[in-house]
């Protein structure tokens, strides 16, 4: 398995990976990982592809240069796992949906949330209809802020488990004082609404807040739920993750609890 330079992860799957070859244009940091692992260093994209047999690459470029990335390693015919998001435009995500067809090699997306043990508990109670049928999907600020929402698209779709329609959303600025989030410093906030159309009728809001990770924000509620004609199931950040159920005419709560072992 080759690197572009790639999460700590992978280095603790020795049993399913060899990493043979890393790739950055930073010629000092690709040595340096490389030796840390064992493997060979490259700064040109298309000699890393040319001289390798690799059988994956992991794709960690900033998102922009993704399709580029993509096309050289389906013209090599390599499979791909591409850092989300996978990339900035439809018309990006189209070319390298049509470059892995051609080539015949699989694209995955690093999209982790539908693997975390409470949405795979959440997904199967939706499944048993613990909660009825699932009509709403709701994300307030949650799982990721800063106006980015892949998480929530991707454990709205794991939830529904059906393809979204028809998106519609709107964007408002606000004044606030003067905030620092990630390093930088603004005197707006971009808060975001969008509404979800499944096509198997669910309905998903998506509410999120560009300043999220600011001292402005932080600690606000986040919170991400699937209400149902029988109940709904929510979750968050510093919430007590629950399933509450309509029993006789009234309402049971039922702590989720998860156990994980190495």
């Amino acid at each position: 398995l080759p690197f572009v330079s790639g999460p700590p992860a992978f280095f603790g799957l020795t049993d399913l990976f060899e990493l043979v070859a890393i790739c950055d244009l930073n010629e000092v940091n690709a040595r340096a990982l490389a030796t840390s692992f064992g493997a060979k260093a490259y700064t040109d994209v298309k000699e890393f592809f040319s001289r390798e047999s690799l059988d994956a690459v992991d794709i960690v470029t900033p998102a922009e240069s993704h399709h580029l990335m993509a096309m050289v390693a389906a013209e090599h015919r390599v499979n791909m796992v591409i850092e989300t998001p996978l990339a900035p435009t439809r018309a990006m995500m189209d070319f390298i949906g049509e470059a892995a067809a051609r080539a015949g090699v699989i694209v995955e997306v690093a999209e982790n949330y539908r693997r975390k043990p409470e949405i795979c508990l959440n997904r199967k109670a939706l499944e048993a209809g613990v909660i009825g049928k699932t009509l709403r999907l709701t994300s307030f600020y949650e799982p990721i802020g800063q106006q980015g929402c892949y998480h929530s698209m991707s454990t709205f779709r794991f939830y529904a488990g059906a393809e979204v329609d028809d998106v519609r959303g709107f964007r408002f600025r606000f004044p606030v004082e003067r905030s620092v989030g990630y390093g930088t410093t603004f005197d707006a906030e971009n808060l975001t609404q969008a509404t979800l159309f499944f096509a198997n009728g669910i309905i998903g809001s998506c509410t999120y807040v560009s300043s999220w990770l600011s001292p402005l924000r932080r600690g606000h509620p986040h919170f991400i739920t699937a209400e149902g004609g029988a109940g709904f199931a929510v979750s968050g950040r510093n919430l007590a993750n629950s399933i509450h159920r309509l029993e006789n005419g009234a309402q049971a709560v039922y702590p989720l609890k998860v156990e994980v072992r190495q």
